[in-house]
């Protein structure tokens, strides 16, 4: 009996670990900036990029996809030029809305997004 109780939580063990390896699919987007702005954000590797963004009305949208394992650090922040906009920064992990800001009005602060991918 014992054998089959350890048969059972060594495959129960080994699937679990299996789960924590799996790539999710992250993608930052900056939507709803009429002027363009300046944009931060982790790449797949961990490293800092900094950008600036030119858009041409509300419609236009910026993003950034990856893949990235569960459990990483992603980050994304961004800061608008025309004091009568509007940014909206969001993060999807496997197309489903992870975390999102938004500001208006304010040119002084920026709207940043970041958290772990979750398990």
């Amino acid at each position: 009996m014992r054998k089959y109780f350890l048969f059972i939580l060594v495959i129960l063990l080994m699937s679990a670990c299996e789960k924590y390896d799996e790539e999710k699919q992250v993608s930052y987007i900056i939507s709803d900036c009429e002027s363009g702005f300046n944009v931060t954000y982790s790449d797949e590797n961990g490293t800092l990029i900094k950008k600036d963004i030119s858009t041409s009305s509300a419609e236009d949208k910026w993003s950034y996809s990856f893949d990235s394992k569960q459990g990483e650090i992603i980050y994304v922040s961004a800061i608008y030029k025309d004091i009568s906009s509007v940014i909206n920064v969001q993060i999807l992990v496997d197309e489903k809305l992870f975390k999102q800001a938004s500001s208006k009005y304010d040119t002084l602060n920026f709207v940043t997004v970041s958290g772990t991918i979750p398990y």
